[in-house]
């Protein structure tokens, strides 16, 4: 097995962890979805889908014949004897050996077994499947947290991009401040206003290269595989919210499994009720006794001992156990029934809400796109208003924070659009999420 080593490596500027897998730089969305499969969350799952499978295999057994052999060996303290009343009086006679061998090969066979071996057997393979949607959907809810942190990480890697041209828009305006102050053309109280601006937009810069170290670090944990940066987000298609649901509550993972857990349960009863018929085995037996280990005879009974027959077994009465089990078997399928039908309407509820705040963002992107054009006029515009002495280097810090607030936020929208685009999808099912992005 592979082993998992992470390193504590520390930068001068943050802290990262280096996976013993592989290191890669800038990866798309795409690529990083399919380093998915190392999550050992989700190979935890895998080995559950493998182990129920080879439940459902060892279940299918008990429908063949059985075959055992056996070899037993007794000792006994004293002889067996009996005493028959003899007209000379009792008389002492040995009536076996003291020690006694038997060898025997019994073929057998559960003719009847009030429909518990084929419940049994079908209820193995239901939660062998189940285990295998609960196993994608784990994938499904893996994916939802890495495009979480995907977006998120694009979003701070273009807020970084917009703190670092307004930082070095502040420079640059401090610097023809201080052409302005050496020439007595603005008081210093200004020059030192333009610095401490400059100053917050740098320590805002490094909290968010931190932020984006942090969210790089949880993307790498999920996917088992050190990321050290990300590229941009892929395209997305407007979404009809009745198809939507109507598709989720078809093929979504989590609500097929759920139905499976409603038939095993079903399955249940049925092993509950079979205690109510009788049982009916056949049986054939190859076998030979005697006083050796040879087994050939022990001059008091015949040394084969072969037969045939049928076992019938039917139980009159048990304390009530079986009907009580049958009660709490079809008060489990009521549960897991009343169950099922919430988590249909927790669906719905879920990809409408989601739904409504992906058009939401839609309108904000619009807004923010709008907004980020104005504040990019109007810096130009005041930059130049300052140049000329027009305007207060007040007024140009104000400009620079306002633009980079503006391109930040239209950035952040952009990527929560995304994010809410490709949570609809998941919502629906992974197969549609996939679909989606050609995986």
């Amino acid at each position: 097995m592979k082993c998992r080593i992470i390193l504590l490596t520390i930068i001068s500027s943050g802290i990262f962890f280096t996976f013993s897998g592989k290191n890669l730089f800038a990866q798309n969305l795409g690529e990083i979805i399919k380093l998915a499969e190392n999550n050992l969350q989700l190979k935890a799952a895998g080995a559950k889908t493998k182990s129920l499978l080879k439940a459902y295999q060892a279940a299918k057994g008990a429908n063949y014949p059985r075959l055992d052999l056996g070899y037993n060996a007794t000792y006994l303290q004293d002889k067996p004897v009996m005493y028959p009343d003899m007209p000379m009086g009792p008389k002492k006679w040995q009536i076996g050996p003291q020690n006694n061998y038997e060898g025997f090969l019994t073929l057998s066979y559960p003719l009847f077994k009030g429909f518990a071996v084929t419940a049994s057997i079908d209820k193995a393979k239901l939660e062998s499947l189940k285990a295998g949607l609960e196993e994608q959907d784990v994938k499904r809810q893996i994916n939802m947290s890495i495009v979480s942190l995907y977006t998120q990480t694009v979003a701070a890697k273009q807020a970084i991009t917009a703190k670092t041209r307004a930082l070095d828009a502040a420079k640059e305006s401090m610097k023809k401040a201080e052409g302005f102050y050496d020439k007595g053309l603005i008081p210093v109280s200004e020059v030192y206003n333009i610095k401490a601006g400059a100053h917050e937009i740098e320590a805002d810069l490094i909290h968010t290269k931190n932020k984006k170290k942090m969210l790089l670090n949880q993307l790498s944990y999920f996917v088992d595989t050190q990321i050290n940066n990300v590229e941009g987000l892929p395209d997305y298609q407007d979404l009809d919210l009745s198809g939507l649901i109507k598709e989720a509550l078809q093929e979504r993972e989590d609500i097929k499994a759920l139905q499976l857990a409603l038939e095993i349960k079903e399955h249940e009863i049925t092993i509950a009720k079979s205690s109510n018929y009788p049982e009916i085995s056949l049986f054939a037996q190859a076998k030979r006794t005697g006083d050796g280990m040879d087994i050939d005879g022990d001059d008091f009974t015949n040394k084969n001992k072969s037969s045939a027959g049928v076992i019938f077994s039917y139980n009159l009465f048990d304390g009530c156990t079986t009907r009580n089990k049958i009660a709490a078997a079809k008060q489990n399928a009521v549960m897991v029934k009343h169950l099922y039908n919430d988590y249909k309407q927790q669906i719905r509820t879920e990809i409408t809400n989601s739904y409504l705040a992906f058009k939401s963002l839609q309108e904000e992107l619009c807004a923010a796109d709008k907004r980020f054009k104005a504040q990019k006029a109007f810096y130009r515009l005041t930059r130049g208003r300052f140049d000329n002495q027009l305007a207060s280097m007040d007024e140009l810090s104000r400009a620079i924070a306002d633009l980079a607030t503006a391109r930040a936020k239209y950035f952040a929208l952009k990527a929560g659009l995304y994010e809410y685009y490709s949570r609809l999808l998941l919502e629906v099912s992974l197969k549609k999420f996939t679909d989606a992005h050609r995986l």
